[in-house]
C-alpha cells in the first residue's frame, strides 16, 4: 500500500511539474543569475512535441557576462505608472520587463518595455484590454489566441511618439522533453512555453510600425519556478521592413565556448579606426556574407549583407564595447571595437 501511495505521489508531482499553474508561477522575490549567450542561437521554433530534445550543447556565451532574471513588486519599478493594474514585473536583466498580475485562473499582462538602441526605452502597454498570458493550468498541447488593446510610447528623432495599438497574441506550451547544455549537462522533464504577440500601429509621417515579440521560456519546475533558459526576440518593423531587432538569450548553465573577440583570422578582417567616434570601416576578403553589430547585452545595433568593405555610422551608439560578427555558410567570426 505504501509503495502504491509513493508511486501515485511521484506521478502527481510529475504532472504538476509538467504544466504551468498559479502554484508554480514565479513569485515576487524569485531571482536567478543567468549567463548571457549568443543572441543568434537558434530558437528551435520547429522542435515541438513530447519527448523532444532541444540541443544547445554548442551554445556560445559572453565571458563573465551574466544577467539577473527576477520577479519584483511592480510598484518598486520606476515605470509602474505606465502599466496600471500590474502587481508584478518579470525582469530579464535591464533589457526587457513584462508587467503582470494573476489569479487562480489566469495570468494577465498589462504590457512590457524594452530598450531599443536607436530610440531608447519603448513602452508597449495594454491598458485598454490586458493580454491573457496563461490560462491555468497550462500544459503541453494547450494553446489559444488573445487580442489586446493599448498604446505604444517611445521617442523617435527626439519627437515623443504615443499612438494607440491593437494586436493579437498566440500562447502555447508547444513541447516537453530534454534540454541539453554545454558540458554534457542534460535536463529532463522540461516544458517550453511559447508566446508571440504582435502590436500594430500607424505613426504620422512614419507609417505602419509593428512590434513583434517572440519568446520561449523553458521550465524545470523540479529545480526552480523561474525559467532555466530564455530565448527572446523583439522586432520593430516600419512599413513591413525590419527597423531593429533586440535579441536576448539567457541560460542557467554556463557555456564552454565564448564569443571570439580576437582577430578575425578566418575571414582576414580588419576594423578601423578602433577606438572610433563617428564611423568604422570594415574590410574583409569575404563576399556574400552577413554582418551584424551587437552590444555587450547582445542587442542588435546594425545588420546587413556584407561584401568585402563597408563604412558604418556609429555616432548614435553609446560609448562602450561592441562586437562585429561576420557569418558565411554557418561560420561565425567576431571582433570587438570600442566606441568613444
Amino acid at each position: 500500500m505504501k509503495r502504491t501511495l509513493l508511486i501515485l505521489s511521484l506521478f502527481a508531482s510529475y504532472i504538476a511539474d509538467a504544466q504551468l499553474t498559479q502554484a508554480n508561477e514565479p513569485a515576487i522575490g524569485a531571482s536567478s543569475s543567468m549567463f548571457l549567450c549568443d543572441s543568434f542561437a537558434s530558437n528551435y521554433a520547429g522542435v515541438t512535441g513530447t519527448g523532444v530534445t532541444w540541443d544547445y550543447s554548442n551554445l556560445v556565451g559572453y565571458f563573465g557576462e551574466t544577467r539577473t532574471v527576477e520577479v519584483v513588486d511592480a510598484s518598486t519599478t520606476p515605470n509602474t505608472a505606465a502599466f496600471p493594474g500590474a502587481t508584478k514585473a518579470f525582469k530579464l536583466g535591464t533589457n526587457i520587463t513584462t508587467y503582470f498580475d494573476s489569479d487562480v485562473n489566469s495570468r494577465f499582462s498589462q504590457g512590457f518595455m524594452f530598450t531599443e538602441p536607436s530610440v531608447g526605452d519603448v513602452f508597449v502597454t495594454f491598458e485598454n484590454d490586458a493580454l491573457t498570458q496563461v490560462q491555468y493550468p497550462f500544459a503541453y498541447g494547450d494553446s489559444y489566441t488573445d487580442p489586446f488593446d493599448g498604446s505604444l510610447d517611445f521617442t523617435f528623432n527626439m519627437i515623443p511618439i504615443n499612438e494607440s495599438v491593437t494586436g493579437n497574441a498566440y500562447l502555447s506550451v508547444d513541447g516537453s522533453g530534454t534540454l541539453q547544455f554545454p558540458g554534457a549537462v542534460s535536463v529532463t522533464n522540461v516544458i517550453r512555453y511559447k508566446s508571440v504577440d504582435t502590436s500594430y500601429t500607424n505613426i504620422p509621417f512614419v507609417g505602419a510600425v509593428d512590434v513583434v515579440r517572440e519568446q520561449y521560456e523553458y521550465y524545470d519546475h523540479a529545480s526552480q519556478e523561474l525559467p532555466i533558459f530564455i530565448h527572446s526576440t523583439i522586432t520593430m518593423l516600419q512599413n513591413g521592413s525590419p527597423l531593429s531587432i533586440v535579441g536576448l538569450v539567457l541560460s542557467k548553465y554556463p557555456t564552454n565556448d565564448y564569443m571570439n573577440v580576437g582577430e578575425l583570422d578566418a575571414f582576414n578582417t580588419s576594423i578601423y579606426p578602433n577606438p572610433a567616434k563617428d564611423v568604422i570601416t570594415i574590410n574583409s576578403e569575404e563576399e556574400g556574407a552577413n554582418l551584424t553589430i551587437t552590444d555587450q547585452q547582445g542587442r542588435v545595433m546594425h545588420s546587413e549583407a556584407f561584401n568585402q568593405t563597408k563604412t558604418i555610422g556609429i555616432k548614435s551608439f553609446d560609448a562602450g564595447i561592441y562586437f562585429v560578427t561576420i557569418e558565411k555558410e554557418g561560420v561565425l567570426s567576431t571582433q570587438k571595437f570600442v566606441k568613444q
